[in-house]
C-alpha cells in the first residue's frame, strides 16, 4: 500500500508537469503560427528574392534569352506609352489633337522600335558590372522590403511570447526542442512509475485471492483504498490523446528548398473530469444532460460504492439498506465505469483510423511538394489506471460478498 501511494502521488505529479509542458509545446508547433502564416511566408518569399537579386548573374548561357526578355519589355512599354498617349490627347479636345499631330509628324515610333535591340543590349552591359548590378538589387530589395512591411497576417503572437518568457528562450525552434525533450523525459519518467503502480496493485490483489491470512478486514481494506487511488488518478488524469501533425511539408520554390516541420493541426488531451466539465458548461441542453450522467455513473457512484464498501468491511456483516446494499453488490451493474472503458478504447480506435485517413488524403494531395503525415494519437496514464480500477472493482464487490456472507434477510424483504 505504501508502494501504491507513493508510485501514486509521484505518477500524478509527473503526468500533470508533463501535461503543461505538452501543450506549451503543442502551441508553439501550431499549424497557425508556421504553414498557415501569412507573416511567416512573407519572410520566406522575402528572403528569396533578395538572395535571388543578389546573387543574378548574366552568363553565356543566359544572356541571350535574358535579352529577349527585355526587347519584349520594351516593345510592350512602348506600345503602352503610345496607347496612353493617344487615349490622353482624345479626351483633351483641340489642344489634344494638335498634341497628337505634332507627335506623329515629331516621334517616329518606328524608328524606336528598330532600336530597342540596341536599347536591350545597353541595358544589359550596364547590369553586367558589378557596380550597377548591386545598385539594381539594391532597388529590388528596397521594394521588396516595401512590399513585406505591408503584408501582415492576423496572428496574434502574445500566447507565443508568453511560453517563450516562461522557459526562458530567444526563439521558438530552440524552446520546441527544449520543451521536446522535457516532455518525452517526463513520459519515460511516467511510465517507469505505472509499472511499480500496478505491480503492487496486482500483488495486493493476488493476496487477497489466494491468501488467507490477508484475505480478512484488513487486507480487504488495503484493497478499497488501492482502489481509491487508481480511481483519482484514473479520473483526474488524461486518459487518451489526439494529435494529427504534418512532420515534414517541403518544396522547392524559385530553385530554393522551403520546408516546414512538426505542423500541428489538431491536439485534444482530456481526462474524465475535464470532458464531464465541458459538458456541464457547454451550455446545450442535450451536452448537460450527458454531463450530468456520466458525472453520476463514473465518479458518484463509483465513489459512493467504496466509502458503502468500506462500511461494509468494518462492520463485517451484509448491509441491510437496499441503497447500501445496492452500492456494495449491484452498482457495478448499472455504473458506467467499465462501458465507459470501452467506449473510450473503441473511441480511440475510431479517431485514430480517421486521422490516419486524413492524413494519407493530405499526402496524396500533391506530388509537387513533399508531404510526411504524423498520427501522434494514443492512450495515456489515466486510461490504465481507469481500467485497473474498473478490475479491481469487480474483485473488490465478490471478496466483500464472500466476507459477509449471504444476505441475512428473508427472501420477501430482499
Amino acid at each position: 500500500m505504501a508502494l501504491v501511494a507513493w508510485t501514486s502521488v509521484g505518477l500524478h505529479r509527473l503526468e500533470v508537469e508533463r501535461r503543461d509542458l505538452k501543450a506549451d509545446l503543442e502551441e508553439l508547433s501550431n499549424v497557425s503560427y508556421g504553414l498557415f502564416n501569412v507573416n511567416v511566408w512573407r519572410d520566406t518569399l522575402t528572403a528569396i528574392v533578395e538572395r535571388k537579386v543578389r546573387t543574378l548573374e548574366i552568363t553565356d548561357e543566359n544572356r541571350a534569352e535574358i535579352k529577349r526578355q527585355t526587347e519584349q519589355l520594351l516593345y510592350q512599354l512602348l506600345d503602352d506609352a503610345q496607347q496612353v498617349l493617344r487615349a490622353r490627347n482624345k479626351k483633351a479636345g483641340i489642344g489634344g489633337a494638335v498634341r497628337q499631330f505634332a507627335m506623329d509628324m515629331l516621334v517616329d515610333m518606328e524608328s524606336l522600335r528598330a532600336g530597342v535591340p540596341r536599347y536591350a543590349e545597353t541595358m544589359l552591359s550596364y547590369a553586367e558590372k558589378p557596380e550597377h548590378r548591386d545598385e539594381l538589387a539594391g532597388v529590388v530589395v528596397r521594394q521588396m522590403d516595401q512590399l513585406a512591411d505591408s503584408t501582415a497576417g492576423r496572428i496574434d503572437n502574445a500566447r507565443i511570447e508568453s511560453i517563450l518568457r516562461r522557459h526562458g528562450s530567444s526563439d521558438a525552434a530552440s524552446c520546441r526542442q527544449q520543451l521536446h525533450d522535457q516532455v518525452e523525459s517526463l513520459r519515460l519518467r511516467a511510465i517507469g512509475s505505472m509499472w511499480p503502480l500496478l505491480a503492487a496493485v496486482l500483488l495486493i490483489t493476488a493476496l487477497v485471492l489466494f491468501n488467507t491470512a490477508a484475505a480478512g478486514r484488513f487486507g480487504l481494506l488495503v484493497m478499497v483504498c488501492t482502489a481509491i487511488a487508481l480511481l483519482v488518478n484514473g479520473l483526474h488524469l488524461p486518459m487518451i490523446e489526439i494529435e494529427a501533425a504534418i512532420r515534414e511539408f517541403a518544396f522547392e520554390l524559385m530553385g530554393e528548398h522551403v520546408a516546414f516541420y512538426d505542423q500541428v493541426l489538431f491536439y485534444q488531451s482530456k481526462s474524465i473530469l475535464e470532458v464531464v466539465h465541458v459538458l456541464l458548461t457547454d451550455g446545450d441542453a442535450g451536452l448537460l444532460v450527458v454531463g450530468v450522467l456520466v458525472l453520476a455513473f463514473s465518479v458518484l457512484i463509483p465513489f459512493s460504492k467504496l466509502i458503502a464498501s468500506l462500511i461494509t468491511i468494518q462492520s463485517r456483516r451484509a448491509p441491510r439498506n437496499r441503497f447500501h446494499r445496492f452500492l456494495v453488490f449491484k452498482s457495478g451493474k448499472w455504473s458506467m465505469a467499465d462501458v465507459l472503458v470501452v467506449a473510450i478504447f473503441m473511441a480511440f480506435v475510431g479517431f485514430n483510423g480517421i486521422v490516419s485517413s486524413q492524413m494519407e488524403l493530405v499526402e496524396d494531395y500533391t506530388d509537387k511538394a513533399e508531404i510526411i503525415t504524423t498520427n501522434r494519437s494514443g492512450l495515456q496514464v489515466g486510461f490504465y489506471l481507469f481500467l485497473s480500477y474498473c478490475l479491481l472493482g469487480l474483485v473488490l464487490g465478490a471478496r466483500i460478498k464472500h466476507m459477509v456472507g449471504p444476505d441475512p434477510r428473508p427472501a420477501a424483504e430482499r
